[in-house]
């Protein structure tokens, strides 16, 4: 961004200064008067330099508009316009941005409700090709779908600033079920026969430890079956956790079994809280 002129000349004065001084010249600003030499020649210099760096501002602009206009954008470019959607907020015409001149920073956060995206490819029955954008806003310290207004509003955002022609689905869904069937072989020496720590600083250990790696997941990442044995190996007291079953769920289709890792459809991934009721604890002892 171009300097102002004055900041360019208060520069260009200070190196005079410095450099004069070097050679035992001293040179004091505050008394040049208006018609001064040196003044004047800092201010033109100043004018010349302002104008060049005035030249390189429209210059970048020009590559910018050129760039973001012949440029096919890619799939993390869609994802990040997704987290810079400001709902209630209206774009510059004919534009893919918002004015946000003289808007409070706290504001326009407020405004961005989407704080999870991913974009992927897929392929409709018909073969074709289309750009899926899943997002999720923050709620606590966790995820959950946007509402029917923020997602309505979303949609059409997309459908102002997406390239022409492409075939775009934007949906924001509840969190897929995980559902387990566990036998946690224990040190009963660390827990108890209900999974709780018998010093009395965990209850619930092993769900706890399910939630904290669900919830660690990145955004629309792999949920990856061996990588959960190895946080409900590392429990204190946990010696062998035998998952009997694995299965997945989402929207209003039938449970479906994991064998090795599986990609959330909503991009997130949540326990079904009723699957861990039935944890089987069996204590594993050391003498035979």
């Amino acid at each position: 961004m171009a300097r102002k002129i004055t900041e360019i000349q208060a520069d260009i004065t200070s190196t005079l200064v410095t450099e004069m001084a070097a050679i035992n010249i001293t040179i004091n600003p505050a008394t040049w008067s208006k018609a001064n030499l040196l003044r004047l020649i800092t201010y033109i210099v100043a004018v010349c330099q302002w104008t060049i760096e005035q030249l390189q501002d429209a210059h970048k602009a020009e590559v910018n508009e050129l760039i973001a206009t012949k440029k096919p954008h890619s799939l993390r470019w869609y994802a990040e316009k997704a987290k810079a959607f400001q709902f209630g907020d209206n774009l510059v015409p004919e534009n893919d941005y918002y004015d946000n001149t003289g808007i409070p920073e706290d504001e326009i956060e407020n405004a961005k409700v989407v704080k999870f995206a991913a974009v992927v490819k897929q392929k409709r029955a018909n073969g074709r090709i289309y750009l899926r954008v899943k997002v999720a806003r923050a709620n606590g310290a966790d995820l959950a779908p946007l509402d029917t207004d923020q997602l309505d509003a979303l949609r059409e955002y997309f459908n102002r600033i997406a390239d022409a022609g492409l075939d775009i689905e934007v949906d924001s869904g509840v969190a897929d079920l995980l559902q387990l069937k566990l036998r946690i072989y224990y040190n009963p020496l660390i827990l108890g026969a209900n999974g709780s720590r018998l010093d009395g600083t965990d209850n619930i250990p092993v769900p706890n430890a399910i939630r904290t790696y669900l919830q660690n997941l990145p955004f629309n990442g792999l949920f990856v079956l061996a990588q959960l044995v190895d946080a409900l190996q590392a429990i204190e007291g946990v010696e062998i956790p035998h998952v009997l079953t694995c299965q997945t769920s989402y929207a209003q289709f039938p449970p479906t079994s994991v064998d090795v890792e599986y990609v959330p459809d909503s991009g997130y991934l949540r326990i079904d809280e009723d699957s861990l009721k039935n944890i089987e604890y069996i204590a594993h002892s050391q003498t035979k």
